[in-house]
């Protein structure tokens, strides 16, 4: 279908060659590919979506520098979440850049050549605050009549939402945290995901729609019951606002240190994800979060969407991270925190590394 440093994507707003980097999107019935890549042009490289056909020639979604609909100054630059429906339309999530909204979801009809804007960064949501889509990584759902489901951050409110976007017809909510349960709705949820220490337990729990809660429990022959160690709401260490989205497994270690990773609302950046510990003399402490700075000659600033929880079980906890910027990386990073002492990020292992021989 193509063929990398070989095929034009022959179309003046792209020119050159496709480059490399295929990324595969979408695949429909009617033998349609939507995919992305990085064409080779004069003086380096530029970004694109496209869709093609066998034996056709390839059309631009859009391409990097491309000005956004409903923005102002804003231009396209990339996309890490794309769809393709039976009769050929398209929906992305996209990043942008030369304004002030950030990121967007856009909409392509079959056979046209004009994108929709279905939500925008920073623009008021149907039921109050505005959209927020920096930390929303779960890809759309599209049916064949164009239809786009979505989740968004409601900033302002601090919720979140499923919304509806349906071509002339606009955006509406689906569901959101802020709707009221049905009636006889089971209210109580656990985890399944618990961990050990030597002497506890720990483990999450919440009501239906409510807001997630870190326990521990001390094991046998303790008789201490219970121990609230973090929850939604409680205020976030280190970075300010409140945490949200906890994450729902909570390795510990030995020193009964457990670790976290969470959102934050009304932090002092956004988007903000936070990875913080919790010790029982010590409360909780940040470990990292979107935006520090990466220790280490290779600079750059920790990415808020690739921390992810790691633990062992002797005096520190460790967690995973990928930089922004600074040396390009291709795997995740570790963090570490040494308790009693405050957390201190270190480079156990960074992909570009030397192999010790």
């Amino acid at each position: 279908m193509f063929r990398s440093n070989h095929d034009s994507p022959n179309n003046t707003r792209v020119g050159g060659t496709f480059g490399g980097n295929f990324t595969l999107r979408g695949f429909n019935n009617d033998g349609l590919a939507l995919f992305s890549t990085t064409p080779s042009i004069v003086g380096g490289q530029t970004y694109a979506l496209f869709l093609k056909r066998v034996g056709e020639t390839a059309s631009v979604v859009f391409a990097k520098g491309d000005g956004v609909p409903g923005g102002t100054t804003e231009v396209f630059n990339t996309t890490n979440q794309a769809t393709l429906n039976e009769d050929g339309d398209v929906a992305f999530l996209a990043s942008l850049q030369g304004g002030s909204i950030p990121y967007g979801w856009f909409f392509l009809e079959s056979g046209d050549t004009v994108l929709d804007a279905i939500a925008l960064e920073s623009k008021p949501t149907p039921v109050g605050g505005a959209f927020g889509l920096a930390m929303e990584l779960a890809a759309c759902r599209m049916n064949g009549n164009g239809q786009v489901a979505f989740w968004a951050e409601i900033l302002g409110p601090n919720d979140s939402g499923l919304f509806l976007w349906t071509p002339g017809a606009g955006t509406q909510a689906v569901v959101t945290t802020m709707d009221t349960l049905p009636a006889k709705a089971n209210t109580i949820v656990r985890t399944f995901t618990p961990d050990a220490s030597d002497d506890r337990m720990y483990f999450v729990a919440w009501k239906a729609g409510g807001r997630i809660t870190a326990f521990a429990r001390p094991l046998p022959p303790a008789k201490e019951q219970f121990i609230r160690l973090v929850g939604e709401g409680d205020a976030a260490p280190g970075i300010g606002g409140r945490i949200w989205g906890l994450s729902t497994y909570t390795p510990a270690n030995d020193n009964e240190e457990a670790l976290f990773s969470s959102l934050v609302f009304n932090a002092d950046r956004y988007p903000a994800t936070l990875i913080f510990t919790h010790h029982p003399s010590f409360g909780l402490r940040k470990v990292a979060a979107a935006g520090d700075a990466a220790p280490g000659a290779a600079g750059g600033s920790f990415n808020p969407v690739s921390i992810t929880p790691r633990s062992g079980h002797e005096a520190s906890t460790a967690a995973a991270g990928s930089p922004s910027t600074g040396t390009p990386m291709r795997r995740a990073p570790n963090l570490e925190s040494s308790s009693p002492q405050p957390p201190v990020l270190r480079w156990p292992s960074r992909a570009g590394a030397m192999l010790r021989q």
